[in-house]
């Protein structure tokens, strides 16, 4: 009996085992300004070969976030999310940032990043430009980010990127002092949590400035590729086979228990 515990659980622990998923999936977002809210239309779409298991689309916007319900997305089909959204109190273009979640066929779990900016009221001019050079991620690094602010007067500027969840999901980079003319420079650490060596992500650095009566923001898309992941750690996968020999042999002892007292109640 115990063996076949110990076998079930490895076939548990190597099911959680790094695999590559023929999954991409496109998110397309459809804001809608209303007079009480944005309400917003996730929709995803996968187009690779493999099915996508519980895919959930997390939106954020303006301190707000909201899950959608899990879905299974068969290769070349869609589905639509319609997410009510708090409005702003005050006019301005804001960000509109989504991480959807899914697992592949081995329950692994990946995850796919879309943004998009909603202008609410009279959204003023952004004067906000800039870039994001690629990152070739050997399991730490920093994306460089170049900021350029067209006002005309000196503004601060607060910036955050939303990553993948296997590269830490949204983070707040902090502050910048922005002078006309002068091009800002932001370091931003990224670290790999569960990326695959030679898996390729979109991401986007979100840059904000306010004035007294609105808020502005623009988005930054760049491109990160992981060029080595973190070692495995097999104490961990050592805790998790004994965990998993633990409820296993808990279920088996339940199941054996009910099954004696079955054949009791029918003698």
């Amino acid at each position: 009996m115990l063996s076949r515990v110990v076998a079930a659980a490895l076939v548990v622990l190597l099911a959680a085992a790094p695999s590559r998923a023929a999954i991409t999936l496109d998110v397309t977002l459809i804001p809608a300004v209303k007079a009480d809210g944005v309400d917003t239309v996730v929709r995803v779409r996968n187009r690779g070969g493999d099915a996508a298991n519980d895919v959930i689309p997390r939106v954020r916007f303006e301190g707000a976030v909201r899950n959608g319900l899990p879905e299974k997305l068969l290769p070349g089909k869609s589905h639509d999310w319609t997410v009510e959204l708090p409005r702003p109190p005050r006019d301005g273009r804001y960000p509109l940032l989504v991480t959807v979640s899914y697992n592949d066929g081995g329950y692994r779990g990946y995850s796919a990043v879309s943004a998009a900016l909603v202008d609410v009221g009279q959204a003023p001019p952004v004067g906000i430009r800039g870039s994001v050079a690629p990152l070739a991620l050997d399991v730490e690094g920093k994306l460089a980010v170049t900021v350029q602010n067209d006002d005309p007067a000196p503004r601060r500027l607060t910036a955050g990127v939303l990553l993948p969840e296997e590269l830490g999901g949204w983070q707040e980079a902090g502050r910048v002092d922005a002078v006309p003319g002068k091009p800002a420079t932001l370091s931003i650490p990224v670290q790999v949590h569960g990326a695959l060596a030679g898996s390729s992500y979109g991401v986007q650095v979100v840059v904000r400035a306010a004035s007294a009566d609105s808020e502005t923001a623009t988005l930054l898309p760049g491109t990160i590729r992981v060029v080595a992941a973190a070692p495995v750690d097999w104490k961990e996968r050592l805790r998790q086979l004994a965990v998993a020999m633990g409820v296993l042999f808990v279920v088996v002892e339940v199941v054996l228990a009910a099954r004696r007292w079955w054949r009791r109640t029918q003698a």
